[in-house]
Protein backbone atom coordinates (compact mmCIF):
# COMPACT_ATOMS: atom_id res chain seq x y z
CA UNK A 1 0.00 0.00 0.00
CA UNK A 2 1.54 3.46 -1.25
CA UNK A 3 2.08 6.15 1.39
CA UNK A 4 0.20 9.43 0.31
CA UNK A 5 3.01 11.95 0.98
CA UNK A 6 1.59 14.76 2.40
CA UNK A 7 3.25 18.49 1.82
CA UNK A 8 3.07 21.20 3.30
CA UNK A 9 1.65 24.71 2.33
CA UNK A 10 3.42 28.09 3.14
CA UNK A 11 0.90 30.66 3.08
CA UNK A 12 0.73 32.80 0.51
CA UNK A 13 1.82 36.44 1.03
CA UNK A 14 -1.90 38.03 1.13
CA UNK A 15 -3.23 35.95 4.58
CA UNK A 16 -0.11 35.77 6.83
CA UNK A 17 0.42 38.35 9.50
CA UNK A 18 -0.98 41.69 9.69
CA UNK A 19 -1.26 44.54 6.82
CA UNK A 20 0.12 47.89 8.05
CA UNK A 21 -3.27 49.68 7.87
CA UNK A 22 -4.39 46.76 10.73
CA UNK A 23 -1.48 47.88 12.32
CA UNK A 24 -1.76 51.44 12.40
CA UNK A 25 -5.84 50.87 13.29
CA UNK A 26 -4.69 49.04 16.12
CA UNK A 27 -2.09 51.09 17.38
CA UNK A 28 -4.74 54.09 17.29
CA UNK A 29 -7.72 52.62 18.98
CA UNK A 30 -5.00 51.45 21.96
CA UNK A 31 -3.77 54.96 22.55
CA UNK A 32 -7.47 56.13 22.67
CA UNK A 33 -7.79 53.33 25.43
CA UNK A 34 -4.68 53.77 27.20
CA UNK A 35 -5.28 57.76 26.98
CA UNK A 36 -9.11 57.18 28.63
CA UNK A 37 -6.96 54.87 31.48
CA UNK A 38 -4.31 57.50 31.93
CA UNK A 39 -7.20 60.37 32.20
CA UNK A 40 -9.27 58.11 34.92
CA UNK A 41 -6.25 57.45 36.67
CA UNK A 42 -5.22 61.35 37.07
CA UNK A 43 -8.70 61.74 38.19
CA UNK A 44 -8.96 59.80 41.09
CA UNK A 45 -5.31 60.33 42.46
CA UNK A 46 -6.02 63.75 42.09
CA UNK A 47 -8.98 63.18 44.75
CA UNK A 48 -7.67 60.66 46.97
CA UNK A 49 -6.58 62.11 49.79
CA UNK A 50 -10.11 63.91 50.15
CA UNK A 51 -11.38 60.65 52.42
CA UNK A 52 -8.88 61.01 54.89
CA UNK A 53 -9.49 65.07 55.43
CA UNK A 54 -12.88 64.05 55.28
CA UNK A 55 -12.60 62.28 58.27
CA UNK A 56 -10.24 63.93 59.94
CA UNK A 57 -12.65 67.46 59.85
CA UNK A 58 -15.82 64.93 60.80
CA UNK A 59 -13.91 63.61 63.75
CA UNK A 60 -12.94 67.26 64.56
CA UNK A 61 -16.38 68.36 64.19
CA UNK A 62 -17.59 65.61 66.57
CA UNK A 63 -15.04 66.31 69.37
CA UNK A 64 -16.27 70.26 69.24
CA UNK A 65 -19.80 68.78 69.54
CA UNK A 66 -19.92 66.71 72.16
CA UNK A 67 -18.14 69.13 74.08
CA UNK A 68 -20.22 71.82 73.49
CA UNK A 69 -23.64 69.67 73.71
CA UNK A 70 -21.85 68.57 77.57
CA UNK A 71 -22.57 72.31 78.39
CA UNK A 72 -25.29 74.08 80.10
CA UNK A 73 -28.15 75.41 77.39
CA UNK A 74 -28.11 78.77 79.22
CA UNK A 75 -26.20 80.81 81.80
CA UNK A 76 -28.97 80.78 83.82
CA UNK A 77 -29.98 77.25 83.23
CA UNK A 78 -29.15 75.58 86.80
CA UNK A 79 -26.77 72.32 86.83
CA UNK A 80 -28.27 69.22 85.54
CA UNK A 81 -30.36 71.76 83.30
CA UNK A 82 -33.84 70.85 85.65
CA UNK A 83 -35.28 73.50 86.19
CA UNK A 84 -34.91 74.81 82.37
CA UNK A 85 -34.63 78.71 82.15
CA UNK A 86 -38.16 80.05 80.98
CA UNK A 87 -38.83 82.78 78.35
CA UNK A 88 -36.17 85.68 79.01
CA UNK A 89 -35.56 88.51 81.54
CA UNK A 90 -33.21 89.06 84.55
CA UNK A 91 -34.53 87.19 87.04
CA UNK A 92 -33.34 83.96 88.03
CA UNK A 93 -34.76 80.69 86.20
CA UNK A 94 -35.27 83.04 82.82
CA UNK A 95 -33.45 82.84 80.03
CA UNK A 96 -30.70 85.48 78.95
CA UNK A 97 -32.14 88.36 77.78
CA UNK A 98 -33.04 88.97 73.75
CA UNK A 99 -31.52 92.52 73.58
CA UNK A 100 -28.48 90.83 75.51
CA UNK A 101 -28.07 88.25 72.33
CA UNK A 102 -24.85 90.20 70.96
CA UNK A 103 -23.04 90.28 74.52
CA UNK A 104 -25.15 87.35 76.00
CA UNK A 105 -24.37 84.63 73.15
CA UNK A 106 -20.52 85.12 73.91
CA UNK A 107 -18.20 84.02 76.66
CA UNK A 108 -18.18 86.21 80.09
CA UNK A 109 -15.37 88.36 80.78
CA UNK A 110 -12.75 86.40 82.17
CA UNK A 111 -13.69 83.25 81.08
CA UNK A 112 -10.98 80.83 78.43
CA UNK A 113 -12.41 77.63 76.91
CA UNK A 114 -12.14 75.67 79.84
CA UNK A 115 -14.03 77.59 81.96
CA UNK A 116 -17.24 77.83 79.11
CA UNK A 117 -20.04 76.36 80.86
CA UNK A 118 -22.99 77.05 78.21
CA UNK A 119 -23.76 76.92 74.92
CA UNK A 120 -23.29 80.46 74.73
CA UNK A 121 -20.04 80.98 75.36
CA UNK A 122 -18.47 79.23 72.28
CA UNK A 123 -20.59 81.84 70.26
CA UNK A 124 -18.09 83.70 67.91
CA UNK A 125 -15.13 80.90 69.08
CA UNK A 126 -12.80 81.38 66.00
CA UNK A 127 -9.32 79.23 65.92
CA UNK A 128 -7.21 76.82 65.34
CA UNK A 129 -8.39 73.20 66.52
CA UNK A 130 -7.63 72.78 70.16
CA UNK A 131 -8.72 70.38 73.23
CA UNK A 132 -11.67 71.70 75.96
CA UNK A 133 -8.55 72.30 77.88
CA UNK A 134 -7.12 74.74 75.20
CA UNK A 135 -4.42 72.75 74.12
CA UNK A 136 -3.63 73.08 70.79
CA UNK A 137 -4.20 69.34 68.73
CA UNK A 138 -1.22 69.06 66.63
CA UNK A 139 -3.12 66.31 64.72
CA UNK A 140 -4.97 69.25 62.85
CA UNK A 141 -2.26 71.50 62.37
CA UNK A 142 -3.27 73.81 59.44
CA UNK A 143 -7.12 73.58 60.36
CA UNK A 144 -9.44 75.62 61.39
CA UNK A 145 -12.52 75.83 63.72
CA UNK A 146 -15.11 78.39 63.81
CA UNK A 147 -18.53 78.05 66.04
CA UNK A 148 -22.06 80.65 66.36
CA UNK A 149 -24.86 79.96 68.28
CA UNK A 150 -28.61 81.24 68.31
CA UNK A 151 -31.86 81.28 69.26
CA UNK A 152 -33.96 78.92 67.20
CA UNK A 153 -37.16 77.42 69.32
CA UNK A 154 -39.09 79.10 66.28
CA UNK A 155 -37.49 77.29 63.33
CA UNK A 156 -38.41 74.01 65.17
CA UNK A 157 -42.51 74.96 66.06
CA UNK A 158 -40.74 75.71 69.61
CA UNK A 159 -40.70 78.79 71.84
CA UNK A 160 -37.77 81.04 70.28
CA UNK A 161 -36.09 80.22 73.24
CA UNK A 162 -36.54 76.68 74.04
CA UNK A 163 -33.69 76.07 71.60
CA UNK A 164 -30.60 77.04 70.22
CA UNK A 165 -28.90 75.87 66.73
CA UNK A 166 -25.14 75.67 66.80
CA UNK A 167 -23.21 75.62 64.15
CA UNK A 168 -19.52 74.59 63.69
CA UNK A 169 -17.32 75.43 60.76
CA UNK A 170 -14.04 73.32 59.83
CA UNK A 171 -11.76 74.71 57.73
CA UNK A 172 -9.59 71.77 56.55
CA UNK A 173 -6.20 73.43 55.15
CA UNK A 174 -6.10 74.01 51.47
CA UNK A 175 -10.02 73.03 51.28
CA UNK A 176 -13.71 74.68 51.77
CA UNK A 177 -14.56 74.69 54.59
CA UNK A 178 -17.28 72.11 55.84
CA UNK A 179 -20.73 73.47 57.82
CA UNK A 180 -22.22 71.16 60.57
CA UNK A 181 -25.33 72.34 62.73
CA UNK A 182 -27.55 70.81 65.03
CA UNK A 183 -29.29 72.09 67.56
CA UNK A 184 -29.69 71.92 71.75
CA UNK A 185 -33.37 71.86 73.25
CA UNK A 186 -33.73 73.49 76.62
CA UNK A 187 -34.36 70.70 79.30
Amino acid sequence: MPMKQRTLQTASPSSAGFTLVELVVTIAVLAIALLAVANSLRFSSQYSADPLWQAKAVALAEAYSDEILGKRFDERTALGGVPACVGIGASAGQCTPAADFGAALAEEAGETRASFDDLDDFHGLDESPRSAEGTPLAQYAGYGVRVSVHYAGSELGLDPFDAKAVTLTVTPPGQAPLVFSFYRGNF
